[in-house]
């Protein structure tokens, strides 16, 4: 796949650098590390603007172009959208950057963002773009739909009939973009005792009625249109890791993305959008409020069958767990690049711009949770078994000090092999009874 190399090819590796090369303004920063994100996801007027920013600012490419495009689909709201099997995707993506604290420009990137959409809608980033989501309350309050009711002595009924008397009048647009630039504030929230902010989180994600049955939350959401932004540092992950939030669905609503400083510019850059990119942009967003269903045409709907299969077969471990909703995320991040491409039908390089942006997400998550399983007793047979290459039952046995009964070790050689970081042999050439011998697939070693 080819990488976006408007500065990387001429000035990151010192060894292939050309000497003819002008100096550049800036030093850049090298991260062994780093990832470049295929230059078929700068497609369109979105993907000009990134590389804009991106050339004035010290923030990463995919920090920005995420940014944009979750604030495009959250502006458009509740109008174009995919179908399948009859439930409905909008254009509403939940997405965390992961980069040092402090020296990703994580916060950097967003302001760029920003400063973009301040001249794209001005009146939704006041009203609709907000931070603080720390209750399943806050969330569905904030796009409450108007509640109607009868009075009965001193005290009101709500009904369902709306010619009756208005209680609440509510908030008439249900887009909310949450920016959380410290992520770590959400998860620490969302595991105290009683917060069902995790589940309302995957609700909004699906664009179902949000809202409680219990009698002190009273608030609904029929119509939600919720998308989120979340910063956080590879620390800040680690500490709070929670696998619940990986196995129950929550963290494969989000997209994740590995992000880096990029280059050092001591005294700032005098950034102005190009007025001709951001009449574009507006001119997109506009034309897509007025769309219904999106469809792909035939040239793209051969590329999807292809590439379909490996999305939604699943990868192994913790990693593609967090990674299973790879089929939703590519088809939503597709009818999004074509409409702001304004075309009623998602075409060839809308699905390959999605594809490119899903690989580098792909990549950031193996980066992100490495091979995690989500089970600590397995992990550390994993990494025993990474410097051995082999142990038999009784040896993993031996690792937890014979504390563990066979249901257990099976649990653990279950998950192993299951995710396809083991293969179990028998050897049958021991004095006593055949030995189970685990061993690392090639593809873990």
């Amino acid at each position: 796949m080819n990488h976006f190399t408007w500065y990387v090819d001429e000035t990151m590796h010192s060894s292939e650098k050309n000497q003819q090369t002008p100096k550049l303004p800036y030093k850049v920063v090298d991260h062994p590390d780093r990832l470049l994100m295929g230059e078929e996801a700068f497609q369109g007027v979105v993907g000009k603007l990134a590389i804009e920013i991106e050339k004035e600012s010290e923030a990463d490419h995919a920090a920005i172009l995420s940014q944009l495009l979750i604030c495009s689909g959250s502006i458009i709201g509740r109008t174009a959208h995919a179908v399948v099997e009859g439930h409905r995707h909008y254009l509403n993506l939940f997405a965390v950057l992961v980069g040092a604290t402090s020296k990703a420009r994580k916060g950097s990137s967003w302001s760029r963002v920003r400063q973009v959409i301040e001249l794209v809608d001005i009146d939704w980033l006041i009203s609709r773009q907000q931070n603080g989501l720390v209750s399943s309350e806050g969330l569905v309050h904030a796009i409450r739909d108007a509640v109607y009711g009868i009075q009965i002595g001193k005290n009101f009924k709500p009904t369902a009939n709306k010619t009756d008397l208005l209680l609440d009048p509510g908030v008439d647009d249900k887009r909310l973009l949450s920016v959380e630039e410290e992520f770590i504030s959400v998860m620490r929230h969302k595991e105290r005792s009683g917060n069902t902010l995790s589940s309302r989180l995957r609700e909004a994600w699906d664009g179902v009625p949000l809202g409680s049955l219990a009698k002190q939350t009273p608030d609904r959401c029929k119509n939600p249109h919720v998308s989120i932004i979340g910063h956080i540092s590879p620390e800040e992950l680690d500490q709070n890791f929670n696998s619940c939030d990986v196995f129950n669905g929550l963290f494969n609503r989000f997209l994740w993305l590995r992000v880096y400083r990029t280059k050092y510019i001591p005294n700032g850059s005098d950034y102005r959008p190009s007025q001709q990119l951001i009449a574009q942009l507006l001119e997109a967003i506009e034309w897509a409020k007025q769309q219904g269903a999106i469809l792909r045409d035939p040239t793209a709907s051969k590329l999807w069958e292809d590439v379909y299969p490996v999305l939604s077969d699943g990868k192994p471990g913790l990693p593609g767990a967090v990674l299973g909703r790879a089929e939703a995320q590519v088809l939503r991040l597709s009818t999004l690049y074509a409409v702001l491409d304004q075309s009623k039908v998602v075409a060839e390089p809308h699905l390959r711009a999605a594809l490119a942006f899903w690989d580098y997400c792909e990549r950031s998550v193996y980066l992100i949770f490495g091979n995690r399983l989500g089970n600590a007793s397995a992990e550390r047979v994993l990494e025993v078994l990474k410097q051995v290459q082999a142990m038999t039952r009784t040896d993993v046995t031996k690792l937890f000090n014979n504390n563990f009964n066979k249901e257990k070790i099976d649990q653990i050689q279950h998950l192993l092999t299951t995710h396809g970081f083991i293969t179990v042999e028998k050897d049958n050439d021991t004095g006593g009874g055949p030995k189970e011998i685990w061993k690392l697939t090639k593809r873990t070693i």
